[in-house]
C-alpha cells in the first residue's frame, strides 16, 4: 500500500524526536501542531509532511474531517504528520502506519460512549445487553479522558461509583473542514436505564459526566466531555446481588413496553429517584406523593388516599395481614406528602413512623410496585379493587 512510502521519512523524523529526549522543550516543539507554514517544523518533520502531501490516497484524510460528538480528526498534512509521529513515539512506526491504514480503509468506526454516574456501589460489572454494560468506576479502563475526569472529580469533591459504557457502530462519513458534521450520536435514554437500575435497593443515581471514545487508530489529538454538578451528596448503598441478574431482564421488558406505557412510568420512575436524591424531607415527601398518584391513579376521582392504599395493598400482596400493613403504610405516606404540599412541614403524627423511616419504606414499596408493573404489565386497577 502507498502508505508504506511514509515509513522512511517517519523513521527519520522519529529518530530526531527521540534524540531530543534530554531537552523536553525541544522535543515537545517537535510534536506540536503549528498554525504557520513548513518552516516552523524541524527539517525531518518537513520531509514527512511533504511525503504525506505527495500521497493522493490520503487526500480525504488530510483535507476533510470525520466528526463525532467530542471527537474530530485532525486535518492538513502537518497535523497528520504530528499525529503519526506521536503514535510512533508512543508505540512504534509499524503500529503508527497500521493505524493510518486502518483509518483510511475503514467504512465504519466502533465508538464507545461512557457515562459517569454517582449513586449505588457495585462489586462487579453487569452486562445489560450486547454492547451495553454497567461497570464499577474503579474497573473502567484508565483512559486519558478518565484520568482528566478524575482530577475534575477531585476538585469538585465528587466520586462516581460506576459508569455505563455503550458501543455504537457509526459510518465513517467525512465532512468539509468548517462545515458541521451530519453525523450525530444515536439517541439513548440513559435516564430510563438509571431509573430502572435504581429500583433495586432502592437507591438514587445521577449522571455527572459523559464522553465519547474512539479506537486509537482515529487521527485525533484529543476529546471533549460534558460535565454536570448535582447539588446533593449522600452515602450510597450497595447494589444488591439479585440486581446483577434481574436488572437486564427488567430493563429489556421496560424497553419492549408500548410508548404509552413507558410514558406513564416516566413520572413515578423519575420522582422516586428525585425523592431519594434530596436531603429535604419535605421535597422528598412531595416527590413520593406525586410518584404514588401517578402510579396508582389514572383519571380517578374521589378519596385518593383510600383508593391508592387499597390498590397498593392488593397489588403488592395476597396475604391479608401484609395487605393491612401496606394499606397503612401508603395511607400514612400519602398523608405525609399532603402535609408537605399544604403546609411545607412534616409534623410527626402520634402513632405513626418518623417521616425519615416512612420515606425509606415508601421508596421500597414504590420500587417494588414499579418492578412488578414492568415485569407483568400494567394492571386493571378496577379489577384489583374488586379482588
Amino acid at each position: 500500500m502507498a502508505i508504506e512510502l511514509l515509513r522512511e521519512p517517519l523513521e527519520i523524523a522519529l529518530q530526531k524526536v527521540q534524540s531530543q529526549k534530554d531537552d523536553p522543550n525541544r522535543q515537545s516543539l517537535s510534536l506540536a501542531i503549528f498554525a504557520g507554514g513548513l518552516d516552523y517544523y524541524p527539517p525531518e518533520t518537513q520531509n514527512l509532511i511533504k511525503a504525506i502531501s505527495a500521497l493522493r490516497e490520503l487526500d480525504e484524510v488530510t483535507h476533510k474531517m470525520f466528526s463525532f460528538p467530542g471527537i474530530s480528526t485532525v486535518h492538513g498534512e502537518a497535523p497528520i504528520s504530528i499525529w503519526l509521529l506521536r503514535r510512533a513515539y508512543d508505540s512504534s512506526v509499524d503500529e503508527a502506519l497500521m493505524d493510518l491504514k486502518t483509518f483510511t480503509t475503514a467504512t465504519t468506526i466502533r465508538m464507545r460512549h461512557i457515562v459517569a454516574v454517582e449513586g449505588f456501589t457495585m462489586t462487579h460489572s453487569c452486562e445489560v445487553n450486547e454492547g451495553l454494560v454497567i461497570i464499577p468506576w474503579n474497573l473502567l479502563d484508565n483512559s486519558p479522558t478518565k484520568q482528566r475526569m478524575q482530577l475534575l472529580f477531585s476538585e469538585q469533591a465528587r466520586s462516581p461509583s460506576f459508569a455505563i459504557t455503550r458501543m455504537v457502530d457509526v459510518p465513517k462519513i467525512y465532512s468539509e473542514v468548517g462545515e458541521p458534521s451530519a453525523l450525530v450520536s444515536a439517541d439513548f435514554a440513559y435516564d430510563d436505564l438509571l431509573n430502572c437500575a435504581s429500583l433495586f435497593g432502592p437507591d438514587r443515581s445521577t449522571i455527572i459526566a459523559s464522553w465519547w471514545e474512539g479506537p486509537k487508530w482515529i487521527p485525533s489529538m484529543g476529546q471533549s466531555y460534558s460535565w454536570l454538578s448535582p447539588n446533593y451528596r449522600s452515602v450510597p448503598k450497595n447494589w444488591p446481588d439479585e440486581a446483577y441478574y434481574r436488572f437486564p431482564e427488567l430493563f429489556s421488558r421496560f424497553q419492549k413496553m408500548s410508548n404509552g406505557n413507558r410514558s406513564r412510568l416516566h413520572v413515578p420512575l423519575s420522582r422516586l429517584n428525585s425523592s431519594m436524591q434530596t436531603y429535604d424531607q419535605v421535597d422528598a415527601a412531595i416527590d413520593c406523593r406525586i410518584a404514588i398518584e401517578s402510579l396508582f391513579l389514572e383519571n380517578d376521582r374521589g378519596e385518593y388516599s383510600f383508593k391508592i392504599s387499597l390498590r397498593a395493598s392488593r397489588f403488592l400482596s395476597t396475604n391479608f395481614e401484609e395487605r393491612k400493613e401496606i394499606f397503612k403504610q401508603f395511607n400514612e405516606l400519602y398523608g405525609l406528602g399532603s402535609r408537605a404540599v399544604h403546609y411545607g412541614i412534616l409534623k410527626h403524627e402520634k402513632g405513626q413512623l418518623l417521616p425519615s423511616e416512612l420515606l425509606v419504606i415508601g421508596h421500597a414499596r414504590i420500587a417494588e410496585a414499579l418492578r412488578k408493573i414492568i415485569i407483568e404489565g400494567y394492571p386493571d386497577w378496577k379489577a384489583i379493587e374488586l379482588k
